[in-house]
């Protein structure tokens, strides 16, 4: 009710506070709702849509003190921000309020077509609109290797000293480079990668909330803004002066639009480091996120997704055309019968026939389990735990009885490491396959072990 309330009567988008998550308790869950929508033209999309960025962290909360805001000048329906040439990119958006600020591609150095009265940006590259209809439809045009916000400043390299011992102690496992930016920057996201896994529970096992410090130095698990706090606390302790920005992934194409769909579960947090006298992007989070995440969506997705689908139509329709008021009851008319269509199709498809157990155990049988995993798999069969067929990989294993902590962890990451090998769509790098490699090796030689002692018990009882 307090986040409600808070959204109510507050932006979803603060240029000078951004309260994360950090600290409190219960699990984090986004709305499957479509906020964006991105045509790439067939090119590849902007992995990310950065809103706001910040650079003093305290108590849970990044703010960006004394960013004043500056007019942009129009050019008819186009803003420049600067000189450039680069990519172009197809964005819409449904705005919050008359005085929003956009979500846009790092190095965004003009924008066409944008219907509002008036833009502002700051220092750190935040772009505002004001008077801006309810969705906005506009071209963006951006330099991914030139960002336009301000160089580095003091503030930069702060540190909060309640963070400082774990830094410390974190930097030492590392061994964290000195005098060699690109390498520790290298370092920190390989740390991240490797021993951390993704989570939306936030509290720990007790139930109580879990700090930072724990993040670093305990459990190792956490959300993207777990990660994008500390990867940026972390480059600052090594000497390199980074951001926090916050924004959208994108990530999720829509065969039924032809285009990118960004909901609001697809906001993101991660880190803009300066390297090579530039500012870059450097996202620690485990590529396995986005799974997790959509594998919570509501059941009823397809339905709002159609609707959303038309209501995107239908605005698009109204804003082209302005004596629409004779038909816009003819297409709400024409959506809610496709809509209640589609209900039913989902609900004809609930009513499925379940082939006996003998089929299913033979369909079972036929399918022949990944080599890189099979191994794994038969020795926990061994030591008695099987998985069921239907069980999705990674929550049978978290499911294990395992009184082994390490073991359990240690399984996990692999697993974790397995699905980025195997189901990453831009490919596994030839680093995190050697990971998952090592991993799975260690880890047989664990469960062998396991296995020995399991063996000698029984012997003596």
């Amino acid at each position: 009710m307090f986040e409600w309330l808070a959204r109510r009567w507050n932006p979803p988008v603060d240029p000078y506070h951004s309260r994360t998550a950090i600290g409190d308790i219960g699990e984090l869950k986004g709305s499957d709702r479509i906020v964006m929508r991105v045509d790439s033209g067939g090119r590849p999309a902007p992995p990310t849509l950065r809103a706001a960025t910040y650079s003093m962290y305290a108590a849970g909360t990044w703010s960006a003190p004394a960013q004043l805001f500056t007019p942009v000048p129009a050019a008819g329906e186009s803003w420049d921000l600067a000189a450039g040439t680069g990519e172009s990119v197809g964005l819409s958006a449904w705005v919050d309020g008359e005085r929003a600020l956009l979500a846009l591609p790092l190095g965004t150095f003009r924008l066409e077509s944008l219907n509002v009265a008036g833009m502002q940006r700051n220092a750190f590259g935040v772009v505002r609109v004001d008077e801006a209809p309810d969705m906005v439809v506009f071209g963006a045009r951006y330099d991914a290797g030139r960002a336009l916000d301000a160089p580095p400043d003091p503030t930069d390299l702060n540190l909060p000293a309640n963070v400082r011992p774990a830094l410390e102690t974190v930097a030492a496992e590392i061994g964290l480079p000195e005098h060699d930016p690109q390498a520790a920057s290298r370092a920190i996201a390989d740390f991240f990668g490797s021993r951390f896994t993704y989570s939306l529970a936030l509290a720990n096992a007790a139930g109580t909330p879990r700090s930072l410090n724990q993040f670093l130095l305990a459990d190792r698990r956490g959300h993207c803004e777990y990660f994008a706090t500390a990867t940026v606390l972390l480059l600052r302790y090594a000497g390199i002066p980074a951001r926090y920005a916050t924004g959208y992934a994108v990530q999720e194409w829509s065969p039924l639009e032809h285009q990118y769909v960004i909901r609001r579960r697809h906001a993101h947090a991660w880190a803009l480091a300066w390297l090579d006298g530039h500012w870059q992007e450097l996202d620690t989070t485990p590529g396995v996120w986005a799974e997790e995440e959509r594998a919570s969506a509501s059941a009823f997705q397809p339905l709002l997704d159609l609707i959303s689908l038309f209501n995107y139509r239908l605005t698009l329709w109204q804003h082209s055309n302005p004596a629409h008021d004779g038909r816009s009851a003819t297409l709400l008319s024409v959506a809610g019968v496709l809509a209640l269509y589609l209900a039913w199709r989902m609900w004809r498809r609930r009513r499925v026939h379940v082939p006996d157990e003998g089929a299913l155990a033979a369909q079972a049988a036929s399918t022949p389990a990944d080599p890189r995993i099979a191994a794994l798999l038969e020795r926990l069969q061994k030591l008695g735990y099987e998985r069921p067929r239907e069980a999705p990989l990674l929550a049978w294993a978290s499911a294990l009885p395992l009184t082994d902590i390490e073991l359990r962890g240690a399984l996990e990451v692999t697993i974790r490491s397995y699905y980025r090998t195997r189901f990453d769509p831009d490919g596994a790098t030839a680093e995190e396959e050697q990971f998952f490699l090592r991993q799975a090796r260690t880890l047989l030689e664990q469960l062998a072990t396991a296995s020995a002692n399991r063996r000698g018990s029984a012997r003596q009882g």
